[in-house]
């Protein structure tokens, strides 16, 4: 279990929580909608990561979308956030550092899709579609 997995929780419901223990006893603090990564990407050649995140907008609906593991660094967290907030994600934005963390410990244990180009991704994404998240949202990552 990474360390994402101990101090946050996703849900539909309770949106991306995060629980701190404060003098001994556990607070949840709630960061922004509901976020989790639904799998992982790898090209051929293993020199690009990427997430596939599954996320709810301001307006309920369930979305996705595909961000690159190296955005989470430098000049690319921008990037990450710009893709979220472009689809309708909500968090508060004192939390945006919280969010970084939270993406950095996603990953491990994800199903993984090896592919080099965008059509090899959708038609994995074909099989990892879960009931309660259908959508076309996946946007293009260079590999």
């Amino acid at each position: 279990m990474n360390i994402s997995e101990r101090q946050f929780s996703s849900s539909i419901d309770s949106g991306l929580v995060k629980t701190k223990i404060v003098k001994g006893q556990p607070l949840q603090v709630h960061i922004g909608k509901h976020l989790i990564a639904i799998a992982s990407v790898q090209n051929r050649e293993e020199n690009q990561a990427a997430l596939i995140l599954e996320f709810e907008s301001m307006n309920g609906s369930i979305k996705r979308c595909l961000i690159s593991r190296g955005d989470l660094v430098g000049c690319g967290r921008e990037k990450i956030f710009s893709t979220l907030l472009a689809r309708g994600y909500y968090y508060e934005r004192k939390h945006h550092d919280v969010i970084l963390d939270y993406l950095s410990g996603l990953g491990c244990g994800l199903p993984e899709i090896i592919a080099d180009e965008l059509t090899r991704i959708g038609m994995e994404l074909d099989n990892l579609v879960f009931d309660v998240a259908i959508t076309d949202d996946i946007d293009f990552i260079s590999f």
